[in-house]
């Protein structure tokens, strides 16, 4: 056999296994909820578990080995011992730096760790319901008792000898005995909903979800504020002192410096994109922050400047997806705009000119693309996203959804109804008369007419290009619309009841069942006369015959949340869950109708020109 026969011959070998969801290598970015540093090994808890760098950030891979997907909301190290606290599923250790974990829950009666302290010979877990402590590192917990029992316990630290802990909506308490027994300490508090804890320089200082720095100077007994120059920035996620310098990460505006023990605060947030900041660690003199969606950000001055560190991170929530011609293009909550021309064999970052990272809708018209993100308004790119214009005539920067109609856009927003735009997005008008909720959650188009979901009032239908609009919610068994799609006369509506069709010129809305269960939507795509679902914890379903019967294409699927769809080429894109895009050859779907092998050969060897 000549050589080139034995290439085709072990790619078509390669292409026959390709039978099942595989990832891409992107978006990198996520949701960051807590970070670690051990000299150069880096550990970021997430909304999908833990990741681990062993060279200070450069490269990280995902932990393994025990720690169930989820929300890791604490990472703590002592005594050559690993823990993470989890939203849901209690405290994890891991004896070889993350590499295999074990729950370790025995009398741990709440599972919503929401911080830990070790404080020599007790470990200390803070939960949705109370503190816990353990003599023996984590292998059995006692509930403490006293007037901290049952709290939420939201942040706990050391100042000096004695113990701290914060509370969500009663404020600071301090122990002096091991956390045997717990005194209140929340005298001139503004704010009882304390979110974190910092001491330091003789200080002790709390951030609220109100948006103050309080700080005691006597642990505790009074309190001052300590937020000129902070306020509105929004909740005080994490506090960290480094020499004299005070940081706060806030959930709006960034992370913000006070060299003065809170008495001023500058914002430090140049090239630092996303301003939702969960947590701030120190890595040895340098800042980690962690972001809403956007991933881990690394300052080596202070905070003047930041690069992200998310090679590797792929832990990010793509809401939307749509293709141009050879181009994949995501849409993430928190990492903004990415674009792939290889299959998602590479994915960048463009954000140029969107200063909202949360993008929740895209539209394509000719060359053009338009963004809409939930706080920003729309964005308006003539060169793939390279650079971003603001539209303007948005009296609600919070867009849903978007759809064409006769060379119009509309974009539902939440909170404003309807908008249309003549020019592709760069001016809007409104065009809701008759909408009667003014949060517009989804759009579509089916049969020449526009359908727009509402969140408590159903849906609403235009047959004159917006200018009014009436109600279509007979057999609807629920007003709150989450998504909408359409296509020849079928139109579909998912709702907290489950799935909805419309078969036109029917009036009439039926309910849709997989199994005779309840499906879950939360997108669609179709495919010829196929519709493919993608639901919240039923995976990825796919139909024949318009939602009367459904199968399961879950095989090799991470996650039974599918987010967005896109079909580009011979391939199908889903974004799952927090775990960035997967991919699924078409012809594996649908053998009978897609064949051209030599677009799959291409694909797989990564060039540019056909293989024959």
């Amino acid at each position: 056999m000549s050589r080139p026969a034995i290439l085709i011959f072990l790619l078509l070998i390669s292409f026959r296994a390709f039978s099942q969801w595989t990832p891409t290598s992107g978006p990198e970015g996520g949701r960051i909820l807590c970070l670690l540093s051990e000299g150069t090994r880096y550990y970021a808890g997430t909304g999908d578990g833990v990741w681990i760098s062993e060279n200070s950030g450069s490269l990280w891979k995902q932990a393994a080995g025990g720690i169930p997907p989820g929300k890791v909301q604490v990472l703590l190290t002592a005594a050559k011992t690993l823990w993470a606290g989890t939203a849901a599923t209690g405290v994890y250790r891991s004896a070889d730096s993350g590499k295999n974990w074990v729950p370790v829950n025995s009398g741990l009666i709440n599972h919503i760790i929401k911080s830990m302290l070790f404080n020599l010979p007790v470990l200390y877990a803070g939960t949705g319901g109370g503190l816990f402590s353990s003599v023996d590192g984590g292998d059995h917990w006692t509930s403490a008792g006293g007037n901290i029992a049952r709290k939420n316990i939201t942040s706990l630290a050391m100042a000096g000898s004695l113990m701290v802990a914060g509370t969500y909506g009663e404020g600071v308490f301090i122990s002096d005995d091991q956390g045997n027994t717990w005194q209140s300490r929340s005298s001139g508090l503004p704010d009882p909903f304390i979110l974190s804890l910092a001491y330091g320089n003789n200080r002790l200082f709390a951030g609220t979800e109100g948006g103050n720095v309080v700080v005691s100077t006597d642990y505790g007994i009074t309190w001052q504020i300590a937020s000129a120059g902070l306020a509105p920035a929004g909740p005080v996620n994490s506090l960290i002192i480094i020499g004299a310098v005070l940081y706060a990460g806030t959930g709006g505006m960034g992370v913000y410096r006070s060299p003065d023990n809170g008495q001023s605060w500058m914002p430090v947030n140049s090239y630092l994109s996303n301003p939702v900041i969960h947590t701030l660690t120190n890595a040895g003199g340098t800042i980690l922050a962690g972001t809403g969606g956007g991933g881990i950000y690394r300052s080596n001055d202070q905070g003047g400047s930041w690069l992200p560190l998310n090679n590797g991170l792929i832990a990010a929530s793509v809401r939307v997806m749509a293709d141009k011609g050879t181009s994949l293009m995501a849409g993430t909550e928190g990492a903004g705009f990415f674009i792939s021309g290889d299959n998602g064999h590479n994915w960048a970052s463009r954000n140029n000119g969107m200063s909202n990272l949360f993008v929740s809708g895209i539209a394509i018209a000719g060359n053009k693309l338009v963004a809409g993100t939930s706080g920003g308004g729309a964005y308006v790119s003539d060169n793939l996203g390279m650079n971003w214009i603001p539209g303007s005539g948005f009296l609600n920067p919070y867009i849903t959804s978007f759809c064409f109609f006769e060379a119009l856009l509309f974009a539902g927003s939440s909170g404003s109804g309807v908008f249309m735009s003549a020019d592709t997005g760069m001016t809007w008008i409104a065009a809701s008369a008759g909408i009667s909720d003014p949060v517009v959650t989804a759009l579509a188009v089916c049969n020449q007419k526009i359908y727009a979901g509402t969140q408590s009032a159903g849906v609403f239908v235009s047959s004159d290009t917006g200018y009014s609009w009436t109600r279509v919610n007979t057999g609807l068994m629920n007003l709150s619309v989450t998504m909408m799609a359409g296509k020849g006369g079928a139109l579909f509506a998912g709702t907290p009841a489950g799935l909805f069709r419309l078969v036109l010129p029917s009036a009439n809305w039926i309910p849709v069942l997989y199994n005779g269960m309840t499906i879950r939507v939360k997108t669609i795509t179709f495919f010829e006369n196929s519709v493919i679902a993608g639901t919240d914890g039923q995976g990825a379903l796919l139909s024949d015959d318009n939602g009367i019967t459904w199968t399961s294409l879950n095989q090799g699927l991470p996650d039974s949340t599918v987010t967005s769809f896109a079909v580009s080429g011979m391939n199908l894109f889903a974004g799952i869950g927090e775990k960035g895009t997967w991919v699924r050859q078409m012809n594996d779907l649908f053998p009978n109708k897609v064949v051209p092998d030599t677009g799959v050969l291409k694909q797989m060897l990564g060039s540019q020109d056909t293989l024959f």
